[in-house]
């Protein structure tokens, strides 16, 4: 019965086509949409991917600000929160991360800015970037590290900014809605010669959050936004130009609306684990103990949104946390000199960022009131607290050199090379409390220690590659194509093995641990990625394609949750792409119908694991390591109709199927063992028992099978060169596992946006509703351990945007 439900869109979209093709001829076509994914100006129609792509229009219509709202309107792109704004979790085509970078490659105008989180799994810094003077925003699918170089192993994201234009022009935005939505955008492009141009743009955003904390009774959630961005265009010849950018944004960010279900909420249930492992001695952190009958979990299912957000206050200040700030600049410069027979492009990009992290990351908290352990006062009555605080500097240089012919028919080249550097230096402030008396107050165990001294920790990384692109057009309708990169990656990491933490007992006041020395450790890797395509052009307006794909996320060094520092060290994930699909424009370019079908076979899963140990005294070592092969086969299908005139439909869906094929780990945690109800006894040298669980069969986490969405915007002339517009916008999404297996799930949603409202040559203006049926449903959320249940599971969720109305101004000239 489902399935029959989910094909009625593809079904209605079928009919459509025939009733676009049946209608009388009139002059009406789909605009083109030229894109630059291949660093290289195309129609989006003939080139041999799967891309979505979002215009002016289209950001303007759907209020796109950051990636978050780009995944939630592009089938196959999923956007998870982790703990803060920085920590981004985005995947393509079901290629979900627990260790490493995102899978998700993030540049702006062709510069790598993509980043890796030091102290989050899998999340990256940079990626939630403000969506500033942006003209164009292209969603690559599929693993593109050929193209790209270090990243974009399951896809990439594209920002393409507005340039200097060669005549004056200037344009206002003005945004103002529910929950002190507002934002002020404006900009102007002038001609300073007939070889030079200038483009200015600055932006302001706030908003007051949706939510509230019960403990402060404080708003949480808002975000307070400034930023400004300059381009100039140089072309002194018809053989050079120049195209430079500069930008700088400070964000700030409240503590997220976030809620816990755990044993404190009272959403843990107990999930037994198998009988011949009950009992066995197991090597544990604070010495062997034996495995327990039952472990606590939230319920498996759907998981619920809570009606309370309590979090705790800052044991320093008696309020809210301070929450986090995001100063970035990006400098950019692109370059191309025409000789005649090839082209020499030159990208070059320097990134700079400044974070900072405060918060409580337990994620559950009690108003304050009177304590008497440690010592009589006021603060949070509860024996644990987690203090999350980060100052990190980023630096980033991007150089990437291109020198080919791409343009020609009949035989088609390129060469290039890529460097690319990252220097990280952090501040790590982090303190985790931990009280075994629950009447004793770990907030004021915090508030009475000195200001906590921060530890130094960094990564440096150096990527080089080399590549090839070989193009042959064997005849009119047939091209072959082969794209090769070489590359090689190093990173030099340092932390400090654990952290500050104090483990205390009611009257022995704190006792400092894990207060070890900095660790350092290399990493260092090398690999080849090919992509091989064929195209053929069946007609004008009809092209198809077939292409196989190498893509590659390198490997590195974990500094989370104290790994031994020479076990830190993980290898490279990888993956090959088996993609056909087509591209057409049909009834005289009023019907637009793409489709790919692909399989990746995938291996080398980053995970968490146990691996024996001849030297550690418990016989084994927590490591990042790689277990794991996977499959995933889907499905895209893309168009566009225009039915009239006045009235465009639009959508696209993903199918997606995914299953681990071989994921097999070594555990001592009878958490997973109990989750996974599975374990293959082993000894280890010691004489204690780890457990051997295979997830194989089971699906992927966080990768939902069906994914659509449809958009229809009715347009119609008024008189006097004003034209009313009705743009409708609606997605759905199907349920995914928060983890492997699907215990518990992220129950299916749909979200429907709408707006109404006048359009002139030079002005607009909107009236908008975005989340039209309040769905409620959680879309987004993180597993975590329970800080007040030491061994057993807590889900983090992160609330949902609640229906919002607001008006849209915009005005150019």
């Amino acid at each position: 019965m489902t399935a029959l439900r989910l094909m009625r869109p593809a079904t209605a979209f079928g009919a459509l086509c025939l009733l676009a093709t049946s209608l009388p001829a009139q002059d009406i076509e789909i605009e083109e949409i030229v894109v630059t994914a291949r660093k290289r100006a195309e129609s989006v129609q003939d080139i041999p991917l799967s891309i979505s792509v979002f215009d002016e229009e289209a950001i303007a219509a759907a209020g796109i600000r950051d990636i978050d709202d780009i995944a939630r309107l592009t089938p196959g792109l999923v956007f998870d929160k982790g703990w803060i704004p920085q920590d981004t979790r985005p995947h393509i085509r079901g290629l979900p991360t627990d260790r490493g970078r995102a899978p998700v490659g993030i540049l702006v105008d062709g510069i790598d800015i993509s980043s890796e989180s030091m102290l989050t799994s899998g999340g990256g810094m940079l990626m939630n970037l403000k969506v500033m003077d942006i003209e164009r925003i292209e969603v690559v699918k599929g693993p593109q590290s050929a193209l790209y170089g270090r990243v974009a192993f399951g896809g990439a994201v594209n920002y393409v900014s507005r340039g200097a234009s060669d005549e004056f022009e200037a344009d206002f935005s003005a945004d103002v809605g529910q929950y002190g939505q507002m934002e002020a955008r404006a900009g102007v492009s002038f001609p300073v010669s007939e070889t030079f141009g200038l483009r200015i743009n600055a932006v302001t955003a706030r908003h007051d959050g949706y939510y509230e904390n019960e403990v402060s009774g404080e708003g949480i959630g808002g975000s307070d936004s400034t930023g400004l961005s300059a381009a100039a265009a140089l072309q002194p010849s018809d053989t050079f130009k120049l195209d430079l950018r500069v930008a700088y944004s400070s964000d700030e960010y409240e503590i997220r609306p976030q809620m816990q279900l755990a044993s404190k909420t009272g959403h843990a249930d107990p999930v037994a684990l198998p009988g011949h492992v009950v009992g066995v001695l197991s090597p544990g952190p604070f010495g062997p103990a034996p495995y327990p009958a039952n472990v606590f979990a939230p319920a498996a299912g759907p998981i619920p949104l809570l009606d309370r957000i309590t979090a705790s206050l800052n044991p320093y200040t008696g309020e809210d946390y301070e929450g986090s700030t995001f100063d970035s600049l990006l400098a950019h410069a692109r370059a191309e000199w025409d000789f005649g027979a090839a082209k020499l492009n030159a990208w070059l990009g320097s990134t700079a960022a400044e974070t900072t992290q405060n918060m409580d990351v337990d994620y559950y908290g009690e108003p304050w009131q009177p304590v008497f352990l440690p010592t009589p006062g006021i603060n949070e009555p509860l024996p644990a607290q987690f203090l999350f605080d980060l100052e990190t500097d980023i630096d980033q240089t991007n150089l990437e050199l291109r020198l080919g012919d791409l343009e020609s028919d009949g035989f088609r080249w390129a060469v290039g090379g890529l460097y690319w550097n990252e220097e990280v230096r952090q501040k790590n402030g982090n303190l985790i409390v931990l009280m075994f008396v629950p009447i004793i107050s770990a907030g004021q165990n915090v508030a009475a220690q000195s200001p906590i001294a921060k530890r130094d920790e960094g990564r440096d990384t150096d990527h080089w590659s080399a590549y090839g692109i070989v193009e042959y057009d064997f005849s009119d309708q047939l091209t072959g194509s082969v794209e090769a990169r070489y590359s090689d990656e190093s990173t030099d990491t340092f932390w400090t093995v654990g952290g500050n933490g104090m483990i205390g007992a009611a009257f022995a006041g704190p006792i400092p641990v894990n207060n070890n020395p900095t660790a350092q450790r290399g990493s260092e890797d090398s690999f080849f990625t090919p992509r091989f395509t064929l195209e053929y052009q069946h007609s004008e307006n009809v092209l198809a394609y077939a292409s196989i794909a190498k893509g590659v996320k390198p490997g590195g060094v974990s500094t989370i949750a104290s790994p031994n520092p020479l076990t830190a060290r993980f290898a490279p994930e990888e993956l090959w792409n088996y993609e056909a699909g087509f591209k057409s424009a049909l009834a005289g370019g009023r019907v637009t119908f793409n489709a790919a079908a692909f399989f990746m076979d995938y291996e080398g899963k980053q995970t968490v694991s146990l691996e024996p140990s001849e030297t550690a005294a418990t016989g084994f070592d927590l490591v990042v390591g790689n277990a794991g092969a996977a499959e995933i086969r889907g499905i895209e299908v893309e168009g566009a109709i225009a039915i009239t005139q006045g009235l465009l439909i639009g959508g696209g869906y993903t199918w997606l199927d995914s299953e681990y094929t071989d994921f097999v780990t070594l555990t001592n945690s009878a958490l997973t063992i109990g989750l996974v109800n599975d374990c293959t006894l082993q000894q280890t040298p010691a004489g204690f028992f780890l457990c051997s669980v295979d997830q194989s069969g089971v699906e992927m986490e966080r990768v939902p099978r069906h994914n659509f969405n449809v958009s229809a915007s009715y347009n119609r002339a008024l008189g006097n060169g004003m034209n009313f517009q009705l743009d409708l916008l609606m997605q759905y999404q199907s349920e995914r596992g928060i983890a492997a297996g699907r215990r518990n799930v992220f129950d299916s949603w749909i979200n429907v946006d709408a707006r109404v409202g006048l359009q002139a040559e030079r002005w607009s203006l909107f009236a908008y509703v975005d989340n039209v049926t309040g769905d409620d449903t959680v879309r987004t959320a993180q597993s975590s351990g329970d800080f007040f249940a030491l061994g057993n599971l807590a889900t983090v969720i992160f609330a949902p945007d609640k229906r919002q109305a607001g008006l849209r101004f915009s005005y150019s000239m």
